[in-house]
């Protein structure tokens, strides 16, 4: 009899044990079509087609001192993976997190409240030409973050989107229809670059941090006289910029096309170079510069690199 009861504990007892093992390496749920994972400090969110990602909470950290998210994810992780079809990034899904920087899929089209905002670690956010909404509070208190693009496809932008994120230098409304609320810059210390000055006026930044650029059919972007190549050379400043827009179509359809390209006087194997100030070589137009490093005869001299 002694026995028997020994098995019935072991038969009852096993299924229980394996149940609790698989709920370990399965996935869990963050909405509908949308599940988590961790692996180490990773969090990898995976996502079928159309799927929507739950909202969640916020709750305060005492110890970090940092508002979190109440997601079942939490805030301890310094890498983040978005794979599939996710259609939006919820109410503070990410809030308080680590992680340094952030692919989003185009297959999202809105931003939520308090998304991202309260990591001091997060300095790149590339958001796809799919994003239509962008809630407030989305990229609060992120102190890191240096600068950040609104595509073309962005309808509408939230309150205070950016308040406490003292490290901004410049954002980029890139579509001049974009509704933005009426203080959706307040705490920017940096420039907003526009296509339309009355659009940007008076939304929590001051008029002299207000520059207004155009962008030509070809894709090219221009400040005045000045012509760049992409946006990321436009925010570095006129000492990126092309020596005419025929020069920066040129480099433009190079760079889509993975070939080398010639910004003023430097060649370059890549936009990602190039941003490196990592150039192939530098063309010497004058004489005093070529002479050091050919013969001139007269006023003409040999076309040399360095």
């Amino acid at each position: 009899m002694k026995y028997i009861y020994l098995l019935l504990i072991v038969f009852f007892m096993c299924p229980l044990d394996v149940k609790a093992t698989n709920e370990e390496i399965l996935p869990f749920s963050c909405g509908t079509g949308c599940t988590w994972e961790k692996k180490g400090t990773k969090l990898i969110i995976t996502a079928t087609e159309g799927a929507v990602m739950d909202d969640f909470e916020e709750k305060w950290n005492a110890e970090r001192r940092v508002y979190e998210t109440t997601a079942p994810w939490g805030a301890d992780f310094t890498e983040i993976e978005i794979v599939g079809g996710l259609t939006n990034i919820s109410k503070s899904a990410f809030e308080g997190a680590q992680f340094t920087s952030v692919n989003i899929p185009d297959t999202v089209t809105s931003i939520g409240e308090d998304a991202f905002s309260w990591n001091f670690n997060l300095s790149s956010v590339s958001l796809p030409n799919s994003v239509a909404s962008i809630s407030k509070w989305a990229f609060a208190k992120d102190k890191a973050l240096t600068n950040i693009v609104f595509p073309s496809s962005v309808i509408s932008v939230g309150d205070v989107v950016f308040t406490g994120a003292t490290g901004l230098t410049s954002v980029v409304v890139e579509n001049s229809n974009t509704a933005l609320s009426e203080n959706v810059f307040g705490g920017i210390l940096g420039n907003v670059y526009c296509q339309n000055f009355e659009q940007c006026k008076n939304k929590g930044i001051t008029d002299q941090n207000i520059i207004v650029f155009s962008k030509t059919e070809d894709g090219v972007y221009q400040i005045g006289d000045k012509y760049f190549a992409s946006v990321d050379l436009m925010l570095l400043g006129n000492d990126w910029a092309c020596d005419s827009l025929e020069q920066c179509k040129k480099a433009l359809s190079a760079m889509q096309s993975g070939k080398t390209f010639r910004i003023g006087n430097k060649l370059y194997a890549s936009l990602h170079d190039a941003l490196a100030g990592n150039y192939i070589q530098k063309r010497i137009y004058t004489i005093e510069e070529a002479s050091k490093l050919s013969k001139p005869t007269g006023n003409t001299f040999r076309l040399r690199y360095k």
